[in-house]
């Protein structure tokens, strides 16, 4: 556990010629009518788009095999295409289906021998196999595309930190405790520097440390807050991560810390995630994160689909979620909440406010 040093105040259309009295069209001999053909890889293109359109609907609705059908007749028609490959790989991971899952990725891999995340993933797939040195290869080939995607990167040092324990446990968690303390060290700096002072101030109790995180749906919270002890947890997963990445996610969940309630709603997340990757957009240094750029390729496109994606999320996996909180509503809401203040600060609420996977 390491104290949050948080400092305030750091900061052809045919024309025709004139003179002419040839119709458009007579130029040169060319035909009054235009026709539009379109190529076969258009087509299959096209055709793969929808059979996998068709797929995704049935995997939302847990119809695994309709899914895994139409996923492949999406890469049948168009192999090129890279979408397909990674939705089936993860229907397969969900069934349990590992070897295949490989399959699919090693696949993908012989059409697209530099896509990035399918061999990162690949790696992951043989780690959860207990296969280390297929992983280690998967990852390294990974890192080797680029140093910067910070999923291989830490995933490959998260491995290399394993395979020591195997023969010297005490070795492998002082540098896994010293990797942590540094990780957490940068990344306050960081946010010392970068941070508004308005979300700081106030916040120099705070502990943070990289601990295990709780799950919401089946789907592991990244990092969260909580009230009840005042502290910022970031899962253990992340301690080999790159700072900017630990910093971003400080700043999300001190929007949460910072209206000291104990409360959270669609709102709060939605300006937290904002924070969060206002912060990631302006100060990542160039190190790339799926979770946190695919967040930042919806906010660039508009904010609003940042907050709608946000909401979708929150709203699907937590049925009991308010849409509002105190410190967190329309400002035409206010006066009404403002009121309730008091007696929401009266209820000491325990909720651990967190920051999930919206990919």
């Amino acid at each position: 556990m390491i104290n949050l040093q948080l400092q305030p105040g750091v900061t052809p259309y045919n024309k025709p010629v004139a003179g002419n009295n040839q119709k458009p069209g007579a130029l040169l001999g060319r035909k009054t009518s235009d026709k539009l053909s379109f190529s076969s890889s258009f087509i299959d293109r096209q055709l793969a788009l929808k059979f996998k359109i068709i797929g995704d609907e049935h995997a939302r609705n847990e119809e695994h095999n309709t899914a895994v059908f139409y996923y492949k007749k999406a890469i049948n028609t168009n192999p090129d295409y890279v979408q397909p490959y990674y939705n089936l790989a993860k229907v397969y991971k969900k069934r349990g289906q590992m070897a295949q899952a490989i399959d699919i990725y090693q696949k993908l891999l012989k059409v697209k021998s530099d896509e990035i995340e399918a061999q990162s993933l690949l790696g992951q797939c043989f780690t959860e196999q207990g296969n280390y040195k297929a992983a280690k290869i998967a990852y390294e080939k990974a890192v080797k595309i680029d140093p910067k995607y910070d999923f291989a990167s830490r995933s490959l040092k998260k491995l290399e930190n394993l395979m020591l324990a195997a023969t010297n446990p005490i070795k492998a968690g002082e540098i896994k405790q010293q990797i942590a303390k540094n990780n957490l060290k940068k990344a306050l700096q960081l946010v010392n520097q970068h941070a508004s002072p308005n979300l700081t101030k106030g916040l120099e109790d705070l502990d943070i440390t990289f601990d295990e995180t709780d799950s919401l749906a089946g789907h592991k919270n990244i990092a969260q807050y909580e009230n009840h002890n005042k502290k910022i947890v970031i899962t253990s997963d992340y301690i080999w991560s790159a700072p900017e990445i630990t910093a971003a996610y400080i700043i999300h969940e001190a929007v949460h810390a910072k209206d000291k309630d104990g409360l959270t709603s669609v709102r709060e997340e939605q300006d937290a995630y904002q924070a969060s990757i206002e912060f990631w957009i302006a100060h990542n240094n160039g190190v790339k994160d799926p979770e946190l750029d695919y967040a930042a390729g919806l906010y660039r496109e508009n904010p609003d689909k940042l907050r709608e994606k946000v909401g979708q999320t929150y709203r699907s996996r937590d049925k009991s979620i308010p849409e509002y909180s105190p410190y967190h509503i329309p400002p035409e809401q206010q006066g009404f909440f403002s009121r309730l203040k008091m007696y929401f600060f009266s209820v000491k609420d325990n909720y651990s406010s967190s920051t999930m996977p919206i990919n």
